[in-house]
């Protein structure tokens, strides 16, 4: 019995081949034969619902719990968690109840996250993974009946924390599939909150591209929207990354960002020289043999994309990242401008797409914003 048969059968995508990757680096650790490591992480569920929780803190740390196994000098690294009382049947409830128990900690915001267990031979017993958004210690004291004896409480960083889970230094590579299932959620807390090395930081400047159309269009109020969303940015001390070009949209949006002092990136093709006149004013602008290495740099110079009105380069931009994001290769917040409905058919055909069960539902994949205002709003 290989642990990959059973491993290969847990349907998340990149994170399977993450979690199959820690347990092997896990078992050489240990020193675990397959099936000895299959029998210390999973043997102990066969009877029981389990809960798992990546409770982060306001500052932006991941509480992990050091403990070790009573008899045993056996020491874990592992996010709280256990098994489900019997007659205890708000998952959400025990989840609570183990992080408390666990950490000494609370939480007023905490979710299910998607996932199961990956064990085919436990009938209707599965691990309900969770995220406890700004947890708060609480004066209670930790109920020390747990099998498990807590030592000390590690407030990891974010990024580190996923790193971690990535690179299979978790004590349990269950934990570290709860924080890669979570990651999502970990990113959109690290742009939301401008989380800098664990700090948060109100000068920090993050990247935000901005995907729109080389030319006018016919409504002057696309132009004058793309200018407002620059100075917008700007105001927010957000650089902004694009295209490089001064032509339409994409150069309206670039003075915006310059006319209030705004720092801003362009990346350029050298096959569209003689299509989109590069920007002069910007303070950077980069060169590329081709369409896609501009994209490449595109989605790597951002912490979150914008897009407004465009033709079909803006929409090959669009559903990179919304495909990007889906498949698990990169975790960023994608923002769509439906300034005038005029992306309102793409929505609509969207939920169509979702409804006949092809993609997930629009509310997962993207934000959609309609006024500057609530742009401003959402980037805070």
């Amino acid at each position: 019995m290989a642990i990959v048969e059973k491993v290969e059968k847990f349907p998340l995508g990149p994170a399977r081949e993450v979690f199959r990757t820690n347990i092997f680096k896990v078992e050489e650790r240990h020193g675990k034969t397959h099936d000895n490591l299959y029998e210390r992480n999973f043997s102990t569920l066969a009877f029981a619902n389990w809960v798992n929780v990546v409770a982060v803190t306001p500052n932006g740390e991941i509480i992990l719990v050091e403990q070790h196994r009573i008899g045993t000098d056996s020491l874990t690294l592992e996010t709280p968690g256990g098994a489900v009382d019997p007659g205890e049947k708000d998952f959400t409830m025990a989840a609570l109840r183990e992080l408390e128990e666990e950490t000494g900690y609370t939480s007023q915001r905490i979710l299910a996250l998607p996932g199961y267990h990956p064990n085919p031979a436990i009938q209707g017993n599965k691990i309900t993974y969770f995220i406890a958004l700004d947890a708060q210690p609480i004066p209670k004291n930790r109920d020390s009946g747990d099998p498990f004896e807590c030592i000390q409480l590690h407030f990891i960083p974010i990024a580190e924390a996923l790193k971690m889970a990535r690179t299979g230094q978790m004590s349990h590579a269950l934990c570290s599939l709860a924080i890669l299932l979570a990651e999502p959620y970990l990113s959109s807390f690290i742009a939301k909150n401008k989380v800098t090395n664990n700090i948060i930081n109100p000068k920090w400047k993050g990247s935000v591209c901005v995907f729109c159309a080389a030319s006018d269009g016919q409504d002057p109020r696309y132009l004058k929207l793309a200018q407002q969303t620059g100075e917008a940015l700007a105001s927010l001390n957000l650089r902004l990354v694009y295209g490089g070009a001064k032509n339409g949209l994409m150069g309206a949006v670039a003075d915006g960002a310059l006319s209030q002092n705004g720092e801003v990136y362009g990346v350029l093709p050298k096959v569209l020289e003689k299509f989109e006149s590069a920007h002069a004013k910007i303070q950077t602008l980069e060169w590329t043999e081709n369409m896609a290495e501009r994209k490449e740099k595109l989605l790597d110079k951002s912490d979150l994309f914008l897009v407004l009105p465009g033709g079909m380069g803006t929409l090959d931009e669009l559903f990179e990242v919304i495909t990007m994001n889906s498949l698990g290769f990169m975790n960023k917040p994608l923002v769509i401008f439906d300034a005038f409905d005029f992306y309102t058919p793409l929505l609509n055909w969207l939920e169509t797409v979702n409804y006949k069960g092809f993609c997930k539902p629009p509310s997962e994949m993207f934000s959609i914003v309609r006024t500057i205002d609530e742009l401003i709003t959402f980037l805070k």
